[in-house]
C-alpha cells in the first residue's frame, strides 16, 4: 500500500463534501469498507469501494488498506467506483420457485446484492473473471456461510441478467470424503435420495421441479432446469470466438 498522506498537506475544506463518512466497516454499505487517513486537522474516515484492479477505481487506484483491497487516493483517503453502483433489478413477479434460501431463479444482480446486504454488513459482489457485462456473468458474494459447520462461500451465475446458477463452495478440499459425506447427508435430508450417486467419484445430483443439485467434496450446486445447457451454449460459443481470433493473430 502506498504511504498515507504526509501530515504537512492541509485538506481544504468540503473536499470530501461529497463522500460517506463512517466510523467503522458496518457503517458503509456492501462492497465498501471505512478508510481512515490523517486529514488534518483531525483524522477523516470514509467509507471506499473495495476493488481487484486499479479500472475498476474513478478515482484512485487499488490498494490494499488493513488486509482488503480499495479504490484510494495517492493521499491515502477513499476513492470511488468507476461504473454506476446500481445494478440491474427484475419484478418479483417474474422469478421462479427455485433457488436457495431467499434467492429466487430469475433474480437480477440488484436483488442478489440486496438480499445479500440484509443478512451481511460487508459484502462484495465482485465479478468472477472480470466482465461485468455480457449474457453469463458471475459474482462472488465476499461472505462465508456454515453449512453442517463447513466453511462455503456463495457464487451467483447470470443468464442475460437474470439469476439461474448458485455455487457454494469452500476454498480447500480438505478432509474430503468426510466434507462429501457431510454434504450430501445435508442435502439428502430435504431433498431425499439423489438422482444420481457416485461415492467413489465423491459426487451426487438430484433432479426437482424447482432445481437441479449437485455435491461434490467442496460443493453445492444449485442450477435453473434448463439452464446447464444455456451455459454451455453461451461457453462454447466463447470458445469459438477465442480460436477465431486466435486464427486470427497468426
Amino acid at each position: 500500500m502506498r504511504s498515507l498522506v504526509a501530515l504537512a498537506l492541509l485538506v481544504p475544506l468540503g473536499v470530501h463534501a461529497a463522500t460517506r463518512t463512517c466510523e467503522s466497516h458496518g457503517d458503509c454499505g456492501g462492497g465498501e469498507i471505512c478508510v481512515t487517513w490523517p486529514a488534518l486537522p483531525t483524522p477523516y474516515s470514509a467509507c471506499a469501494p473495495l476493488c481487484d484492479r486499479d479500472s475498476e477505481c474513478a478515482t484512485g487506484t487499488c490498494q490494499l488498506y488493513e488486509g482488503l483491497s480499495a479504490c484510494l487516493k495517492d493521499d491515502g483517503s477513499a476513492g470511488t467506483y468507476r461504473r454506476a453502483a446500481q445494478l440491474a433489478r427484475t419484478p418479483p413477479a417474474s422469478w421462479m420457485r427455485g433457488g436457495w434460501q431467499d434467492f429466487h431463479w430469475g433474480m437480477g444482480e440488484g436483488d442478489v446484492l440486496a438480499v445479500l446486504k440484509k443478512s451481511f454488513a460487508r459484502v462484495s459482489f465482485d465479478v468472477v473473471d472480470g466482465k461485468s457485462s455480457g449474457p453469463v456473468v458471475g459474482r462472488r458474494s465476499g461472505v462465508t456461510i456454515s453449512v453442517a459447520d463447513l466453511p462455503l462461500s456463495p457464487f451467483f451465475f447470470f443468464l442475460n441478467g437474470r439469476l439461474a446458477r448458485i455455487l457454494l463452495t469452500q476454498r480447500d478440499t480438505a478432509g474430503g470424503g468426510r466434507a462429501f459425506r457431510t454434504l450430501l447427508e445435508t442435502v439428502s435430508d430435504k431433498y431425499g435420495k439423489p438422482t444420481k450417486l457416485a461415492p467413489e467419484d465423491e459426487f451426487a445430483t438430484w433432479s426437482t421441479p424447482d432445481a437441479i443439485l449437485s455435491v461434490t467434496n467442496r460443493s453445492i450446486l444449485y442450477e435453473r432446469p434448463g439452464a446447464a445447457s444455456e451455459f454451455d451454449r453461451y461457453e462454447e460459443r466463447e470458445r469459438t470466438e477465442k480460436r477465431k481470433r486466435d486464427a486470427g493473430k497468426l
